[in-house]
Formats: structure tokens, sequence, C-alpha cells
């Protein structure tokens, strides 16, 4: 249970890091708020979007949830490791072809 949440968080913690992407910090719960978009624009957000879905990556736009900048998205970290590694690849994958 926890020491499956604290793995996962780390994972996604270091992934977001590594790719020097702004998120802010899980203190408890299991999503994290993560800005995805290069720029902080409704088109950019859009454009994620899109990639996400033709992906197969299910991710909510922080403006979907009255997050008044765009670019923000929430991620789920509460997954098994392996489909969370996946889900990484996916996202690396859309973040590269923005």
């Amino acid at each position: 249970g926890r020491q499956m949440l604290r793995d996962a968080y780390t994972v996604l913690a270091e992934f977001l890091a590594s790719r020097q992407i702004k998120f802010v910090p899980a203190v408890c719960g299991v999503f994290v708020f993560a800005r995805l978009c290069p720029t902080e624009s409704t088109e950019a957000e859009k454009k994620l979007k899109l990639l996400l879905k033709k992906n197969a990556v299910v991710l909510a736009a922080g403006t979907d949830y009255h997050f008044q900048r765009p670019g923000w998205f929430r991620i789920c970290y509460a997954v098994q490791r392996e489909r969370l590694g996946e889900a990484l690849r996916r996202l690396a994958a859309c973040l590269d072809e923005m």
C-alpha cells in the first residue's frame, strides 16, 4: 500500500525532474499537478490533449479543475509500477512531439 505509493511517487517525481518539468509536490493524496506544456497557452494545452489521446494517455488538464493557468495537468500515480512506467514512456513521446 503505502510503500507502493511512495515508490510510484518517487518514479514520477524523478521523471518530471529529469525533464525539468515544474510540479506541485505531493504531500498527501495520489495526484500531482505538473506543467507539461512548454508555454502556458490554451493552444499548447489543446495540442497536448490531442497528443495524449492519440497515445492513449488519460490525463486531466488543470483547467478542467478550474485551475486558472493553462498547461498544467493532473497526474495520478496510484497505479502498478509497470503501468506507470508505460504511461511515462507514452507521456515522454507526447512531450517530445510538442
